[in-house]
């Protein structure tokens, strides 16, 4: 694939696996056997779990080997910074990238709507999404656009979580949804990067982990927030309507306080 990564079948098992190591790809050409010592092989990945096997291999011929090969190492770089993370982010992130390239080549626009709450909420693989800018203009001379950067930081943070990047996007969507009701409700539009704006996504992030996880958070205000707050709980009412609707689940009592004193903190501004 590159001087630093190669595709090949395991002799004993005959399984096919991408390789990666400074300089396997050196000199070396397509359907040559090779003898490699452990200590050569920085990385290997297994290319499909046995269920999934047809529809990975299909989906590897698709694309190009060069792609294959800088997603190979963007992943080998992933772990270097995050530790293992799930196997699956190899295939999910050549699929996306090869695509992405596609559109690119083709002088069609890729659109990030999350971009800038990405950017904040998961800021470590935003920089390696950065870095994996660099790996990819590198290898097949393409440079791809800050939106892209974007999706590849979801990817992996999935990857790092264990979780399906479809739920990632929900909770940045619902959080982009839940900041739209209370800019229609508040007749106010807020302004991204200010202080208030970062710490209201940040808030409503950390919420919906909490709902997910079904992990309960104390407040002794308790409801004389709905006294003192009339208009800021009534928002944080359609915000809560909105959540339970979107993830199926309940809202504590808790939450909305929480929620009512954020929103009358942002009316009051």
């Amino acid at each position: 694939m590159n001087h630093n990564v190669i595709l090949a079948n395991e002799h004993d098992s005959d399984q096919e696996v991408i390789l990666i190591g400074k300089g396997l790809g050196f000199n070396r050409k397509a359907g040559q056997t090779i003898f490699l010592e452990d200590h050569e092989i920085d990385r290997t990945f297994r290319t499909y779990d046995e269920k999934y096997k047809e529809h990975y291999l299909s989906l590897l011929k698709g694309i190009d080997s060069a792609v294959l090969g800088v997603c190979a190492e963007i992943v080998s770089e992933a772990e270097k910074e995050f530790g293992q993370i799930s196997q699956k982010l190899f295939l999910v992130l050549s699929d996306h990238i090869s695509f992405a390239l596609e559109r690119i080549k083709n002088g069609l626009d890729i659109s990030n709507p999350f971009l800038y709450e990405i950017k904040m909420l998961y800021s470590e693989e935003y920089k390696m999404g950065l870095k994996a800018q660099q790996m990819i203009s590198h290898s097949v001379q393409i440079e791809i656009p800050e939106s892209e950067v974007g999706f590849i930081a979801l990817h992996i943070h999935a990857a790092r979580h264990k979780k399906d990047v479809k739920d990632t996007v929900k909770n940045t969507r619902i959080i982009k949804s839940l900041i739209e009701i209370i800019e229609k409700k508040l007749a106010k539009k807020m302004q991204m990067g200010t202080l208030i704006y970062d710490r209201l996504v940040s808030h409503l992030w950390y919420c919906l982990d909490r709902i997910e996880k079904g992990e309960a958070i104390e407040n002794p205000l308790g409801d004389t927030v709905k006294i003192q707050f009339p208009e800021a709980f009534a928002v944080s009412e359609k915000m809560v309507e909105y959540i339970e609707k979107s993830l199926n689940k309940k809202v504590s009592k808790n939450e909305m306080v929480y929620m009512t004193l954020h929103i009358d903190r942002i009316r009051r501004s």
